[in-house]
């Protein structure tokens, strides 16, 4: 018996041991998705920043926000998950984004993200609404959690456990 809960919390070990965190910092991974030429002089230019596992993590712009969300490679299936919350007019989002993989696959991208309301004109970003950990599934069911940032302790180790369950 004490053999077999041995090899039980070995199983659960390794298992637990499979799942890391892979990152791209949004400064420095990005490169332009389109040619400059393309665009429209002061219009910004979409970027597409490498992921693991043949994930992008693309970028565009409005006129007073920005959206990202994870995309399959160019080369597959178009699989686009947005990673904005709902309800959040401007968004500002945090530079480094966290992969979740288990077994080198990638199944969770985990996301700060700055929520604003618009003035009341509609002349630019207002007051801020909120600040969230996004816990984005991108396989299976594709399930979105929130993590409130300002009112959770330890909201970055809260959003792994909620993605890890995914």
């Amino acid at each position: 018996m004490r053999t077999f809960l041995a090899l039980l919390a070995g199983l659960a070990l390794t298992a637990q041991a499979a799942i890391t965190s892979s990152y791209t910092n949004t400064d420095k991974d990005c490169v332009d998705a389109i040619d400059e030429s393309s665009v429209p002089s002061g219009a910004d230019i979409p970027q597409d920043c490498k992921g693991p596992g043949g994930y992008i993590l693309y970028e565009t712009y409005s006129l007073f926000s920005t959206v990202r969300g994870v995309m399959r490679s160019k080369d597959g299936p178009m699989v686009v998950q947005s990673i904005l919350p709902e309800n959040c007019p401007v968004a500002g989002y945090g530079k480094m984004v966290e992969w979740r993989l288990r077994n080198n696959v990638p199944f969770a991208v985990i996301q700060r993200v700055t929520c604003v309301a618009l003035k009341e004109d509609g002349s630019g970003p207002g007051k801020k609404l909120g600040e969230w950990v996004v816990v984005q599934e991108i396989q299976g069911q594709k399930r979105k959690r929130l993590v409130d940032a300002l009112r959770t302790p330890n909201a970055n180790i809260k959003a792994r456990e909620i993605a890890d369950k995914f």
